[in-house]
């Protein structure tokens, strides 16, 4: 297959006429450079060499090119660890949250009960309707309190 030679030149002069008639000279002074060998062991032409250098120049392009796009793979993928780590920490920060809360809700349990036993136990002797009814009440608390704290042990 033989190559084409095919160079576009866009130039004007001052006579349109004029550079009609110099316009083929001209094309052909064009490719008798291009067409000119650079290598007498090999060869090769202007031409070819300049081929060679536009082959070259879009590979080393698209090259590039790719390892930018791996380059942002990687980037995204970074990103993304980072992301995850981050959600990571604050599911750990939820979850030691919930357990200071319920840790906290226990100790309040335990201090009225307490109170509620001491105050049972303040009562204890003394007579009286009021006093039975107080510690009917106690009772009745801690009893509710109680089942508070079981229902609580069962989810757990």
């Amino acid at each position: 297959m033989e190559d084409k030679k095919i160079v576009k030149v866009d130039v004007s002069g001052k006579d349109d006429v004029l550079f009609e008639n110099l316009r083929a000279k001209l094309i052909n002074t064009f490719d008798e450079i291009l067409d000119t060998t650079i290598n007498i062991e090999t060869g090769e032409s202007i031409r070819d060499e300049t081929k060679k250098l536009a082959s070259l120049a879009l590979n080393f392009a698209e090259s590039k090119l790719k390892k930018a796009s791996i380059e942002n793979y990687q980037l995204i993928a970074d990103i993304d660890e980072k992301y995850s780590n981050i959600e990571l920490i604050k599911a750990k920060s939820r979850k030691i949250n919930a357990e200071s809360k319920q840790i906290e809700f226990e100790q309040k349990l335990r201090k009225l009960k307490l109170s509620l036993k001491i105050g049972k136990a303040m009562i204890f002797g003394r007579e009286g309707e009021e006093a039975i009814l107080l510690t009917k009440q106690f009772d009745l608390f801690l009893e509710a309190l109680n089942d508070i704290e079981a229902s609580r042990n069962f989810h757990d």
